[in-house]
Formats: C-alpha cells, sequence, structure tokens
C-alpha cells in the first residue's frame, strides 16, 4: 500500500518563504552587483529544483512484512516486525533521524530496532498505523495526534 506524503500550510509557507529569499537576493545581486548575478541565478535555479526533487520523489510503502521508504533514490527498508512504537511529531526542529521522508512540521517518528528511528510524513497517519499494526499488533503510539 502507498502513502501519500503530507503537505500542510507550514510546508506550502516554507515554500513560499523559500522562494521569496531567492527572488530577494537575484534583486540585491541584480541591484548592488551585476557580475555575478549568473551564478546567483544558478545557485537560486539548482537549490528550486533540488527541493522540487526531494517533493517529487519521497515515497512511504507497505509491502507485506516491509515498511519501505525512498527519497531521491536514498533507500531505507524496515522489518515491520522489528517497529517498537511510533511517536507523533509537532515540530520542524526534530533532529534524531538520519533519513527524514517528511515535508510537514507534522509527523511520525517510527522507532525500530534497539535505538534506530525514521522520520516519516504520511497523509494519513491514521490508515498508515492501523496498517502497521495489522501486521505488527504489538506497536503503540506515544503524544497527541494534531
Amino acid at each position: 500500500m502507498k502513502f501519500q506524503l503530507k503537505t500542510d500550510r507550514s510546508t506550502r509557507n516554507f515554500v513560499a518563504i523559500t522562494l521569496g529569499i531567492y527572488l530577494l537576493c537575484i534583486s540585491a545581486v541584480l541591484i548592488f552587483d551585476r557580475e555575478n548575478y549568473l551564478l546567483l541565478i544558478w545557485i537560486t535555479l539548482f537549490s528550486t529544483l533540488f527541493h522540487y526533487l526531494v517533493y517529487k520523489t519521497s515515497k512511504i510503502e507497505i509491502n507485506e512484512d516491509m515498511l519501505l521508504g525512498s527519497v531521491m533514490g536514498f533507500k531505507k527498508r524496515i522489518k515491520i516486525s522489528d517497529i517498537r512504537y511510533i511517536e507523533y511529531n509537532h515540530s520542524w526542529s526534530y533532529a534524531g533521524s538520519n533519513m527524514k521522508i517528511a515535508i510537514s512540521k507534522h509527523n511520525l517518528i517510527v522507532h525500530f530496532g534497539k535505538f534506530d528511528e525514521i522520520l516519516l510524513g504520511p497523509a494519513d497517519e491514521e490508515t498508515f498505523i492501523k496498517e502497521l499494526q495489522k501486521i505488527n499488533p504489538e506497536i503503540y503510539t506515544k503524544g497527541e495526534p494534531r
């Protein structure tokens, strides 16, 4: 079963602010330093393309007994039997995971193995959790849903 990523107002605000900063930088360079404007335009285009690719290539999927996540070709496979619990996260500043497949402020932290975790942002959190609990009924949740 495939899951869409959650996008909310905070995600759209982040994208709008990022694009606004890029446009402000380009304007400043064109006004004050016309010699280096091409470099800044290339950096802006590359950064925008990078953000777009992260958004378009992020996927979350449940296949039989595996939880599969990928971002820009980087893949993570987790045995659902290894998942201990799922924690609700409501902050942009979460930095504990080494892989993040989320573009929203409100996400799920999936704890598996002894000390491992991954940050996921499925659009339908409740269905995602229920699908995992069908396969591994020992999975429990911590925190409050949004």
